[in-house]
């Protein structure tokens, strides 16, 4: 089965670029893109989106209120979403990772340390839906116990 991989930028050269990577990678990526995180909010709500790469600047909603954003949604908050930036300093970084960002992936884009990224991301989530099945199996019959 395919993960399905949510690219967001306003540039559309780095869209390329990211999607070159994924597409050309061992392992199989649906990906869809979005021109800004406005766009991405309504697209992660719509899909079944296993982890978004997130410009920081783009117009109308920039990467962090849209990560802000989609940490609230219950069908949104725990899909992984890592923040691809150019700025680069341990602020930027912070900022990202204390707004729910899982990781932070600086531009100019190396393809390695992406493909590296985003594999460690989608085996984190596929643990977490795992915790997350398992705990309501758990208090399912938790729940069956006391009837």
């Amino acid at each position: 089965m395919y993960k399905k991989i949510l690219v967001v930028d306003d540039e559309r050269s780095i869209l390329q670029v990211i999607v070159k990577y994924l597409t050309q990678a061992d392992e199989k990526y649906s990906v869809m893109c979005a021109p800004n995180g406005k766009v991405a909010c309504k697209l992660a709500e719509m899909s079944d989106i296993d982890i978004i790469l997130m410009d920081w600047e783009m117009p109308e909603m920039n990467g962090i209120e849209a990560l802000k954003y989609l940490k609230t949604l219950e069908k949104t908050k725990e899909i992984p979403i890592l923040i691809v930036s150019a700025m680069t300093s341990s602020d930027h970084v912070q900022c990202a990772l204390d707004a729910g960002a899982m990781d932070y992936i600086r531009k100019p884009i190396d393809s390695f340390e992406l493909l590296a990224r985003v594999k460690s991301a989608l085996k984190i989530s596929a643990h977490i839906k795992e915790l997350i099945e398992e705990n309501a199996r758990l208090k399912k019959t938790i729940d069956e116990m006391k009837i």
